[in-house]
């Protein structure tokens, strides 16, 4: 077996700004070194299973200048090689093969569960560092410490929603924006105070599960007609996508047929959670005899890959 001198690198999870930032931070620190370095490409998605030919080698020349592109040179990919020890066991000797000794995982908290797993089922073979990644800000960092990526999503979410209460306005219209933030309220909290959004909803605001679907609705409903009281017919609401997760899937129409990743988390993108909530609430305000316009929007996709 090769000796085992080098750092490889995998990107686990959904794009964030920064990604190729660290990835040659970590090249170039390495290379420094004297250490050589290994790009995993597309997650664990082929070491899981064994296949080493999706590898290739980092050093300064090839991750000069990466720090300004957006998403990943590496790629990225939601496979999870803790679902089955053998996957496990597939991952650990793949690294040992390409002659790995010290692995960095950048990612969630899914991805920091699965390196916690690596280096418990390497037994001391491969020392694994995790750079924890979302820019839903939801890893338990010491205070004043921001996941990489959330500041960046914040500031550009903030500012499109800045664009979208002017629209609002222009067009005397209500818009619901779905936010990034399946287990945390941050980026949607962060965002609707930087704009000065009329509302924002946030999964921690309601206190228990399941959260009933009626309760958001008439919160939204309530927020609109409190704005028709003051004679304005317009406003912006933030809406985390954990909403979602905390509502009783039974209460949701097709819901139950959505997928899921490997991790065992709803695919957001398949819940039309927007047109759901649109449709609610415009229900509501009808049967108080009021009418609302309201337009829905996704942000998520567009703050996941913005450049750093």
């Amino acid at each position: 077996m090769t000796e085992r001198t080098k750092v490889a690198i995998v990107v686990g999870g959904g794009p964030a700004p920064g990604i190729n930032a660290v990835i040659a931070a970590a090249t170039i620190r390495s290379a420094l070194d004297g250490v050589e370095v290994l790009g995993i490409q597309d997650g664990f998605k082929w070491i899981m299973q064994g296949d080493i030919d999706h590898v290739m080698p980092l050093d300064i020349a090839a991750v000069s200048r990466i720090h300004a592109r957006g998403g990943s040179i590496l790629g990225i990919a939601r496979d999870n090689p803790t679902t089955d020890p053998e996957y496990l066991e597939h991952t650990v000797l793949s690294l040992l093969r390409l002659g790995v000794a010290q692995l960095i995982t950048i990612g969630g908290d899914d991805t920091a569960y699965t390196a916690l797993r690596l280096e418990q089922h390497s037994a001391g073979r491969i020392q694994v560092i995790h750079v924890p990644k979302t820019i839903d800000n939801d890893i338990g960092l010491p205070p004043a410490i921001d996941t990489f990526g959330f500041q960046t999503a914040r500031h550009l979410g903030s500012e499109i929603i800045k664009n979208l209460m002017v629209d609002a306005h222009t067009t005397s219209r209500w818009y619901f924006v779905i936010a990034m933030g399946r287990k945390a309220g941050h980026l949607a909290l962060g965002m609707g105070k930087a704009a000065g959004a009329t509302l924002t909803l946030i999964p921690e605001e309601f206190g228990h599960r399941p959260i009933p679907f009626k309760a958001i609705t008439d919160t939204l409903a309530g927020a609109i007609i409190k704005r028709l009281a003051l004679g304005k017919r317009h406003g912006v609401a933030v809406i985390a996508e954990g909403v979602v997760e905390g509502i009783d899937p039974g209460e949701l129409e097709g819901v139950d047929g959505v997928e899921r990743d490997p991790h065992g988390n709803l695919r957001i993108a398949e819940v039309a959670i927007g047109g759901i909530l649109k449709q609610a609430v415009q229900a509501r305000l009808k049967e108080f005899g009021l009418k609302a316009t309201v337009v829905a929007k996704d942000i998520g996709y567009e703050l996941r890959c913005a450049d750093p």
